[in-house]
């Protein structure tokens, strides 16, 4: 009785794109809320299986692996912006309608009001794209921590977290259209000698998916970052995979607030 969110899409459109439905850009609608959707619609059916754990205290009946990435490292969720309307470009001011604090932060560099801006500026479909997608597998991670806190100890309904690594898989040879096509052509080439195989890759979410072993919250990846044998590696809260170069990328606070968020966006409630 294993729920294993995988669907996701990375860069396959020439732009950022809103859903009409959700009103958030593609990568969240998809990678984040539609697995929240689809965890509501089978949440009964979790119930009732781990419900039914066996008496011999075997382990949880029911698991839910949400599939991240190690893109998740970039902190560049924001939790209050789950729609990411933030990334959507802004139209180009005009001169003389800057006030003299948006010049001084142009002409003195990055500051703590402005960086993100700054950023997007400076290869807008690339950064943009980029962050659109660290940010929805960082969605996956809280989405985790969050199903933990919520299923858990009330229902027995087990949350753990996997990521692929470096795999070579469909979504990475079609995606990166945010690149230029020279180099979104060339990546795949490259990644046949330093990535692993999809069978290969796919080895960390069976492990989280069947491991009767797995803690709650475990968080599964290659043992060497981005190639290697499935390692439990941390935890969706806190992993060296994640949080190496990063603080902690979950709080309660920070939690509720991203479920009221997804709950908004989708129309849903969990009971």
């Amino acid at each position: 009785n294993v729920l294993i969110n995988n669907a996701g899409i990375m860069g396959e459109a020439d732009d950022l794109q809103w859903n009409n439905e959700t009103l958030a850009e593609n990568h969240m609608h998809v990678n984040h809320l539609g697995h929240f959707v689809v965890t509501h619609l089978l949440m009964e059916n979790l119930k009732s299986a781990a419900a039914s754990t066996t008496d011999d205290g075997s382990g949880a009946n029911a698991r839910i692996v949400s599939v991240s990435s190690l893109v998740a490292s970039l902190p560049l969720l924001d939790v209050a912006d789950l729609k990411l309307e933030s990334l959507k470009e802004q139209p180009v001011e005009e001169e003389g309608q800057r006030d003299e604090s948006s010049t001084k932060e142009k002409t003195s560099g990055i500051s703590s009001s402005s960086w993100k801006q700054w950023a997007l500026h400076q290869s807008p479909y690339l950064i943009r794209g980029i962050w659109a997608y660290s940010a929805s597998k960082r969605a996956n991670l809280v989405f985790t921590s969050e199903l933990r806190r919520r299923f858990s100890k009330t229902y027995g309904i087990q949350a753990v977290a996997s990521h692929p690594g470096a795999t070579l898989t469909d979504i990475f040879k079609t995606g990166f259209r945010w690149f230029p096509d020279f180099i979104s052509n060339i990546i795949p080439k490259i990644g046949g000698f330093a990535m692993m195989s999809s069978d290969d890759g796919a080895m960390t979410q069976l492990r989280a998916a069947l491991d009767p072993s797995l803690q709650e919250n475990a968080y599964v990846g290659p043992k060497w970052f981005i190639v290697g044998p499935a390692t439990i590696v941390g935890t969706s809260d806190k992993s060296v995979h994640h949080n190496y170069l990063w603080g902690r990328s979950y709080s309660e606070s920070k939690g509720e607030l991203f479920w009221h968020k997804s709950e908004e966006a989708t129309g849903i409630h969990f009971v």
